[in-house]
C-alpha cells in the first residue's frame, strides 16, 4: 500500500478518458470506491457547442467509469444555472406564499428543457439529466446544486473571476452601486466542500439532488453596501443611473479596464430581472447536516465578507479603500499564494 494520502493524475477534461491512459484507467476503475466531478469549463459567453465536450462528454466519461470495475458511486456537482428561467422564478413565489420553501430537490427539470439562455445552464442540464437517468438505472450517486460560490472564510482566497467579484470591482471603479434587493444564494466553498463531501459519503439508493442555499439568503443591496461600510467611495444609486454611469465610464477610458467589460451584455440587460433567482427547498442537505450533527443553516456574514475584501486588497485584486472605514482584517499569505501572485503579476 502507498503512503500517499494524495495520489496526483494529470488529466484533461476534454481528452479521451480524461487524458488519463489505458494502464492508469483501469487501475483507477480498480481502486476509487466515489467519484466527485467538479470538473467543468465555465463561462458567461460560451454556447453550447463550445462546453459541451468539457462539461458534457467528460461526465459521460466519469458515468464510464463508475460503470466498470468495483462498484463505485458519483458525486455530480452541478449548479441552479439548471434553473434559471423565469418558470422557477414564477412557480418558486407561488410555493413561498404558500408556506414552503422553494423549487423542491425533486424536480424532473423538465421546464428547463427549453429556454435557458446560457452554454453553461445548458451542459449542466444535459448532464444532470444523463446523470439521472443512470440513477433510475441503478447508479448510485448524488447530485449537489449550489448557486454563487465564494472564497474560503478563514483565508479569503477567492476566485476574482467570479462575477460577484466582477460586480465588486467594476463598482468601485465607477464610484457607484446598484440599488437591486434581490437575494442572492452565495455560499462560502468551504461549506459547499463539506456537503459535497458529506453527500459522497452516504450511503443511498436511489440516486439524491442536494440543493444548497444560504438561510437567511442576503440580499445585492446589502452585499454591496458592504464596500461604502469599509471605506470605499462608492455611492449608492437606482440601476438605470448606475447602468449610464457603468457605460460612460467605458466609453471615456479603455473599456478593457473595467471589470465588467466581459460581462456587459449581461450587467446592461436588465440586471434587477437577470439577478432574480428561484428559492430553493433543500430538505435533503438539511437532512444531509442534521445526520452528521451539524449546523444546517449556513450565510455569509458581514466578517466573512471583510475576509473577502481584505485578501482581494492583498493579492492585489482591488485597490485599497480611500476614505476611513470599518477596519479590514489583516491577513498572512503563505508561501505558495505569494509565489502565485509573483508568477500572475496581480
Amino acid at each position: 500500500m502507498s503512503d500517499n494520502l494524495v495520489e496526483i493524475v494529470l488529466g484533461d477534461l476534454e481528452s479521451r478518458q480524461l487524458g488519463v491512459g489505458d494502464d492508469a484507467w483501469n487501475d483507477l476503475s480498480r481502486r476509487v470506491d466515489i467519484v466527485v466531478h467538479n470538473g467543468a469549463l465555465v463561462h458567461w459567453v460560451y454556447p453550447y457547442s463550445k462546453l459541451r465536450t468539457a462539461n458534457v462528454m467528460a461526465t459521460l466519461t466519469l458515468m464510464e467509469l463508475v460503470a466498470i470495475g468495483k462498484p463505485k458511486t458519483l458525486t455530480f456537482v452541478s449548479s441552479t444555472a439548471v434553473l434559471e428561467k423565469d418558470h422557477y422564478v414564477s412557480l418558486s413565489d407561488a410555493l413561498i406564499q404558500r408556506g414552503e420553501k422553494g423549487i423542491p430537490e425533486s424536480d424532473d427539470l423538465e421546464a428547463s428543457a427549453n429556454g435557458l439562455t446560457t452554454g453553461y445552464g445548458q451542459t449542466k442540464w444535459v448532464s444532470e439529466r444523463l446523470i439521472s437517468e443512470a440513477g433510475r438505472r441503478g447508479m448510485r450517486g448524488a447530485i449537489i446544486r449550489p448557486a454563487y460560490v465564494l472564497g474560503d472564510t478563514q483565508t479569503g482566497v477567492s476566485n476574482t473571476d467570479d462575477f460577484l467579484w466582477r460586480l465588486v470591482k467594476g463598482c468601485i471603479q465607477i464610484g457607484s452601486v446598484p440599488d437591486i434587493h434581490n437575494t442572492i444564494n452565495m455560499l462560502p466553498v468551504n461549506h459547499v466542500a463539506k456537503c459535497t463531501v458529506l453527500a459522497s459519503l452516504e450511503d443511498r439508493n436511489p440516486l439524491k439532488v442536494y440543493h444548497l442555499t444560504a438561510r437567511p439568503l442576503p440580499r445585492f443591496s446589502s452585499f454591496l453596501a458592504t464596500l461604502s461600510h469599509h471605506g470605499y467611495e462608492v455611492s449608492k444609486e437606482d440601476y438605470l443611473t448606475w447602468r449610464i454611469r457603468l457605460e460612460q465610464s467605458i466609453m471615456k477610458n479603455d473599456p478593457q479596464d473595467n471589470a465588467l467589460f466581459p460581462l456587459l451584455h449581461f450587467v446592461l440587460s436588465d440586471l434587477p430581472s437577470s439577478t432574480k433567482s428561484a428559492e430553493l427547498d433543500d430538505l435533503n442537505t438539511t437532512e444531509l447536516l442534521k445526520r452528521n450533527q451539524l449546523n444546517d443553516h449556513c450565510s455569509i456574514q458581514a466578517a466573512e465578507l471583510a475576509v473577502y475584501l481584505a485578501w482581494l486588497i492583498q493579492v492585489g485584486f482591488l485597490p485599497p479603500p480611500s476614505k476611513p472605514g470599518n477596519s479590514l482584517p489583516t491577513l498572512s499569505l503563505d508561501h505558495h499564494m505569494k509565489k502565485l501572485i509573483s508568477r500572475t503579476g496581480r
